[in-house]
């Protein structure tokens, strides 16, 4: 009887002691993938932003484009007047010179 409740208290040593080096290879796991979300975290931050930026960079792009384009409008406007003046001038200089 002694000789199985020493056998019992070997087993409940050696599975104690599996236990605890197990405990052991989960602290280091569980501090390296915190070590990897971490990082993560800051890689993240980063990302959010680059895209911060891109989207005042875009928004920048979007606005000058606009007032490009409102640009041109007005100066294709003032070229139609410019060209009905000096049409109406080349007209006048005719009627001058037919005189």
């Amino acid at each position: 009887m002694i000789k199985v409740i020493q056998r019992k208290a070997a087993s409940a040593k050696t599975i104690s002691q599996t236990v605890f080096r197990s405990s052991g290879y989960m602290s280091t796991d569980i501090k390296e993938i915190s070590s990897v979300l971490e990082e993560s975290t800051g890689n993240i931050n980063v990302i959010s932003s680059a895209v911060g930026e891109l989207t005042n960079t875009v928004t920048e792009i979007s606005r000058t484009s606009s007032q490009a384009h409102l640009n041109t409008e007005n100066t294709k406007k003032k070229m139609k007047s410019l060209e009905k003046d000096v049409h109406e001038l080349r007209k006048a200089g005719e009627d001058i010179t037919v005189k």
